[in-house]
């Protein structure tokens, strides 16, 4: 089991065929380690032995990728300590991965700044530092010590 959720691509599905797709899915089941992903990455490689012809199989294997995700999804809210995160592809790319929705933070946060100096002192909760460029990054304060969770460009 993984103990660090690392956010980006992990393997872009444009780049190979449905069988590499499942199994990457059973693989990242496997690293996650809880009782779900891996019933769902056991699931997954069972009915990838299963000959073409069997008309349940990729039925079989979507539904399984589709709990697979939602595992991961939990997985990973929970070793952040945040609900922000999730394991997915976002908007218009073909990248499977963990990734930070930046959205709903902002609709979320407790503190919008252009500048992390105009964090009062001593501040706890959620900040989003937007600069003049657009750019965003997301920090948890705690004490008055932030820490950065994520940033977008």
């Amino acid at each position: 089991m993984t103990n660090q959720i690392i956010y980006g691509e992990i393997w872009d599905r444009g780049f190979c065929n449905a069988e590499d797709d499942a199994s990457s899915y059973a693989y990242e089941g496997e690293l996650c380690g809880t009782k779900r992903a891996l019933k769902y990455a056991s699931e997954i490689r069972e009915a990838l032995e299963l000959p073409d012809t069997d008309v349940d199989k990729w039925q079989i294997i979507n539904d399984a990728i589709c709990q697979i995700e939602d595992a991961l999804t939990s997985y990973a809210r929970k070793m952040t300590g945040h609900q922000w995160v999730y394991f997915g592809t976002p908007e218009c790319t073909s990248m499977k991965g963990y990734w930070f929705d930046i959205d709903s933070f902002l609709e979320d946060c407790d503190l919008k700044v252009d500048d992390l100096g105009k964090v009062p002192d001593g501040f706890s909760g959620f900040v989003a530092v937007i600069s003049d460029h657009g750019n965003i990054s997301a920090y948890e304060f705690i004490g008055g010590k932030g820490r950065l969770l994520a940033s977008v460009v």
